[in-house]
């Protein structure tokens, strides 16, 4: 009797546990002590009678790693798997331990001597208990770092949940994934990222069985540091062999910018993304999650650009007047224009960024329309047919435009055939979803116009304190400075203080005629060589032109090779493809790889009415590959003879240098003579030494 009523109790202490996990929509670690006590019990047991932990886990809403230690705790005995008193609380530790805490979870451990190249739990618990002599357990660290703001407060989603989303990708495709990892002998890791308060980020990796957790709080993407490339390199850094990261779908923006940031990396990286879930609430949660994502990088890069022009307009402003000592002004200038050069450089940054998440919502517009366009499709299809009228009032569309796209799709969604209602809430949300993306897609596109205009007006800051410093330079060469002191304050190479200061004549050394013969054969050698530049330049840009009609080409040709695929699949044979496009038999049966199947003759007929003007493209594009290819070798004939008078006035040039230097004049003086360095100057002095020794060796010989 007792033995019944103590199963019955049982009984009702587990159901009781079970309603409480399933009100608290199915995670396990929202139960307080005593129910989960119960579920402890129970899944142990289950485990002794051959369960595996990680269906438990996903069963229980906890991590695997949950159900591996109660197992091992309750090989001990069951006594010790009932509930234990909680130990310290956060709150004892003292305000300054709390912020000298939260200053070292937002570097690098290695910084603080710890070694590691990320953060666990049992190194934030080492940590401190050698800075503050404070030892708390796994469940207390998680609500100090809670209360710091370094820790979300809904807690991270296990890998069980994620990957319970995708039930076909577990089954096929994980073992493949992991089969890979093995041959490689690679770890496994599954890749999060959650938002924190503060503009912060919490990025962490995870075993796949919930296991060695660690992580890096990182400032948010603000679309100039490379956070996520930051944590990549960190996670590259706790080993020195292959890794395997499994990622969100790439449906969120934080996953396409680590995909991006992983390209970049080495090879020894790689991301294995989770596939979009089929359940339309499940993928409607995520892409409205992903919208508010892009919203808040919208936000701060709006918020950069904003920055970043009012310190534009400040630099603009704070030009300084050249009545002043004219050292004084050249520094100044010289200051200004590297804080130019800064702010252009992150206006370009903000630019490309801006680019990105444009193109981005690009993108996710024409997914969700691909999207809307298959349901209102299948809806009309399907047996309740959907009226137009209806699905004109859920969608926001006329009439005409239903028309069309019923008419132009093709492809129905998954889960499909679906109730008249059902079909309707599906149209009307994703339809509101659309207009949502639409919207922010204008809003970046107008974000995008104002990275641009704040570029644009960065680069003419610059080029005004550019003219100043020009300017200043002028004004200290008349007070007398030299050119070597003026190159070191300007911060650049003499060759740009002599080309900014203007042709020196020989008036300023004498009546030399041997300087006088230098400067007229330095300005012919520099005439040679911006002539050998342009020549340079004209190639370069004819040989891109030539890249081109040859892609252009290539593109025509594989059309014309669908065409006639497409052609021979519907029934028409060689000769008939051959004869009605203009082209030869053994050209035509050349181009044909393989026949299609399922081709239609209305398809057919279609693709030959279009193979003629193909045909007619592929020859357009082919003269015009010809005729750029000609226009390339008759600039590459121009490029070497400019080359040629090049060098011949350079050692020309060469040659009265090394006169001048032998009736004495200085290095300086031939440098000033030619505007060019005195290192220049050097190295054609010895190359001319070298031509004058060869000269005399060979009429010896002779």
């Amino acid at each position: 009797m007792n033995k019944d009523a103590d199963g019955s109790t049982a009984h009702d202490a587990l159901q009781h546990a079970l309603e409480r996990l399933r009100a608290a929509g199915g995670d396990g670690r929202a139960l307080g002590h005593d129910h989960l006590a119960v579920i402890r019990h129970h899944a142990v047991a289950r485990m002794r009678q051959g369960s595996r932990p990680a269906d438990l886990a996903a069963e229980y809403g906890l991590a695997r790693a949950t159900l591996y230690r109660w197992r091992e705790r309750g090989k001990a005995g069951d006594h010790e798997l009932e509930a234990r008193p909680g130990g310290r609380t956060p709150y004892k530790m003292l305000p300054e331990s709390r912020r000298v805490l939260r200053e070292a979870l937002l570097t690098d451990p290695r910084r603080l001597g710890l070694g590691r190249p990320l953060w666990s739990r049992a190194l934030v618990a080492r940590y401190l208990h050698e800075q503050a002599r404070v030892v708390l357990s796994g469940k207390h660290l998680r609500v100090l770092l809670r209360q710091l703001g370094l820790w979300p407060a809904s807690g991270l989603p296990t890998y069980a949940e994620q990957c319970a989303k995708v039930p076909e990708w577990l089954a096929e495709e994980f073992g493949r994934v992991r089969a890979r990892a093995e041959a490689q002998a690679a770890p496994l890791f599954f890749l999060q990222i959650m938002p924190l308060p503060g503009e912060l980020q919490l990025m962490s990796i995870v075993r796949t069985n919930g296991t060695q957790r660690s992580f890096a709080v990182l400032p948010a993407d603000n679309a100039l540091d490379d956070v996520h490339g930051e944590f990549l390199d960190r996670v590259l850094a706790t080993r020195t062999g292959p890794i395997f990261l499994i990622t969100d779908p790439l449906i969120a923006p934080s996953t396409r910018a680590v995909a991006a940031a992983a390209r970049r990396r080495s090879s020894r990286l790689t991301l294995v993304h989770l596939p979009a879930p089929r359940d339309a609430a499940v993928r409607t949660a995520l892409r409205q999650s992903a919208l508010t994502e892009h919203r808040a990088v919208h936000a701060r890069l709006r918020a950069a650009v904003d920055a970043v022009c009012e310190e534009s307009s400040a630099l603009a402003l704070d030009r300084p007047l050249l009545g002043r000592p004219v050292r004084s002004a050249l520094l100044d200038t010289v200051r200004l224009r590297r804080q130019a050069q800064a702010v252009r450089e992150r206006c370009s940054a903000l630019r490309k960024a801006a680019e990105a998440v444009t193109a981005q919502s690009r993108q996710t517009v024409k997914q969700v329309r691909a999207e809307l366009n298959q349901l209102i499709a299948a809806s009309r299809r399907s047996d309740s047919k959907i009226g137009i009228t209806e699905l004109a009032a859920a969608t926001g569309m006329t009439r005409n435009a239903i028309n069309l796209v019923v008419r132009r799709t093709t492809e129905l969604p998954p889960q499909y055939p679906m109730s008249a209602p059902e079909a309707i809430n599906r149209v009307s949300g994703t339809a509101e979803q659309w207009r949502e993306l639409c919207a922010q897609h204008e809003s970046d596109l107008r974000l995008l116009a104002l990275a641009g205009d704040v570029f644009d007006k960065a680069a003419a800051v610059e080029r005004q304190i550019a003219a100043d410093r020009d300017q200043a330079v002028m004004v200290c060469h008349q007070a007398g400075m030299s050119v070597r002191d003026l190159a070191r304050d300007a911060g650049v190479s003499e060759n740009m203080i002599y080309a900014l200061i203007g042709p020196i004549t020989p008036g300023r050394h004498g009546s030399d005629p041997l300087l006088a013969r230098l400067g007229e054969v330095a300005a012919r050698w520099r005439s040679a060589r911006e002539q050998t530049g342009r020549a340079r330049r004209r190639r370069a840009e004819q040989e891109e032109l030539r890249r081109q009609a040859i892609a252009t080409e290539m593109s025509c040709r594989a059309r014309r090779n669908r065409l006639i695929e497409l052609c021979a699949s519907s029934g028409y044979t060689m000769t008939e493809i051959a004869a009605w496009s203009g082209m030869d038999l053994a050209t035509a049966a050349g181009a044909l790889s393989a026949r299609r199947r399922q081709v239609t003759s209305e398809e057919g007929r279609q693709a030959l009415q279009e193979l003629r003007t193909a045909v007619e493209q592929v020859q357009e594009a082919r003269w015009e590959v010809d005729r750029q290819r000609l226009l390339c070798e008759r600039l590459e004939a121009d490029r070497r003879r400019h080359a040629q008078a090049e060098d011949a006035v350079r050692r020309e040039r060469d040659r009265v240098l090394l006169e001048c230097r032998g009736a004495g004049a200085t290095i300086a003086t031939l440098a000033a003579c030619v505007q060019v360095d005195a290192h220049t100057i050097r190295e054609a002095l010895r190359a001319a030494a070298g031509d004058a020794a060869e000269e005399e060796a060979l009429a010896t010989s002779r």
